[in-house]
């Protein structure tokens, strides 16, 4: 189809390039069918869970230190009950951002907690496996007298 040279607009002359065909070097082969991808079906590695439960751990402990030190180092320089903070030398803009800042550090510190005890987990449950593992590692088939027995160290 023809277009009057008159009526080309931006729009037609855009779809006349993508109605035209694409040189040799631009073009892409068509996607051949293939397998779907396997994912990794294997259980967790005890050795896995170990390190990724001393990871969690140590960076919620490093977390809670910090979190919790922090707040305790507001609430030493400014005494009072709870997080409510006096002192007559402060402004009251500076209290109050003061207390978001405890508030804050309270809350890294509660973080820093739960991935402490989420990181124990793991790695007390990495550690089990482990033991397990080699514990059922350790059965062997033994003959007996007219039959095979399996012995193993419990």
């Amino acid at each position: 189809m023809r277009i009057p040279r008159r009526v080309m607009t931006t729009t037609t002359v855009a779809l006349a390039m993508l109605a035209a065909p694409l040189p040799a070097f631009a073009r892409v082969p068509a996607p051949t069918a293939t397998a779907a991808p396997q994912h990794d079906a294997r259980p967790p590695t005890p050795r896995r869970l170990v390190i990724a439960g001393a990871v969690v751990g140590g960076v919620g402990l490093l977390l809670a230190a910090v979190g919790f030190s922090a707040l305790g180092g507001i609430q030493a320089a400014h005494p009072a009950p709870g997080l409510q903070l006096t002192d007559p030398g402060v402004t009251p803009s500076q209290l109050r951002r003061l207390v978001v800042l405890g508030h804050a550090m309270e809350g890294i510190g509660y973080v820093g907690a739960t991935m402490t005890l989420a990181g124990a987990t793991m790695l007390g449950v990495g550690l089990g496996l482990r033991r397990r593992h080699d514990r059922v590692a350790r059965l062997r088939l033994v003959p007996g007298y007219a039959s095979m027995a399996i012995t193993g160290r419990f």
